[in-house]
């Protein structure tokens, strides 16, 4: 659930069977009303599951989505802009952010003035890795094809969050097992500024 605190909106998305939905909740003068009709808007129904949903104020009444998508037999990330009324900005059923062989899952979305970071848990090469993309105002992706590597560290980097630096630039912490036959699980976090370059070392700076 997204707050829009200007409009006083909250846009809720949950999973349908194997499809999308979304629905967007007015709260003012302390009363909850749908307004995107019963049941909601459909987001995405391709082939196959779309699941984990998450959810992200944009810009204006806009709202970005991320979700797994099952569509091409592998779970891929992908993602929609709605408009104030619930319909997609960009193509139906969504684009991807990140398509590949391996399980690409458990994607988060934030934004700011009308730029959105998406991160994920990649296991493209074997391991899960932490990647992530950058959204522009139009919806194109900025950071290559498939994501920019957050970190490909030794062993397992998983369940990443992410938050906007206020400078076009964004932050991001995950749990990471490269140390675990000393340490068990660790926190790791990694600063890229709004070039694409990161602040600290490859793979990110040990926090705990």
């Amino acid at each position: 659930c997204a707050w829009d605190s200007g409009n006083e909106n909250c846009n809720t998305v949950y999973e349908h069977g194997e499809d999308l939905y979304a629905q967007r909740i007015s709260v003012e003068d302390n009363t909850i009303n749908t307004q995107w009709g019963y049941g909601g808007k459909l987001i995405c129904n391709a082939e196959s599951d779309q699941t984990s949903p998450r959810v992200a104020p944009f810009s204006g009444d806009k709202t970005i989505m991320t979700w797994e998508d099952q569509r091409d037999d592998d779970t891929d990330v992908y993602f929609q802009i709605l408009d104030e009324n619930g319909d997609g900005d960009l193509s139906i059923n969504g684009v991807p952010a990140c398509i590949g062989e391996g399980q690409i899952i458990k994607p988060r979305v934030k934004a700011e003035d009308s730029i959105a970071f998406i991160v994920w848990e990649d296991q493209r090469d074997g391991n899960s890795d932490i990647y992530a993309q950058k959204i522009n105002s139009d919806g194109s992706t900025l950071w290559n094809d498939n994501g920019l590597a957050i970190s490909t560290a030794m062993e397992t980097q998983s369940e990443p969050r992410l938050t906007t630096d206020g400078d076009g630039g964004v932050y991001f912490v995950w749990e990471d097992q490269r140390n675990s036959d000393e340490t068990g699980i660790d926190i790791y976090a990694q600063h890229v500024n709004s070039d694409g370059s990161v602040s600290h070392a490859d793979d990110g700076v040990l926090i705990c």
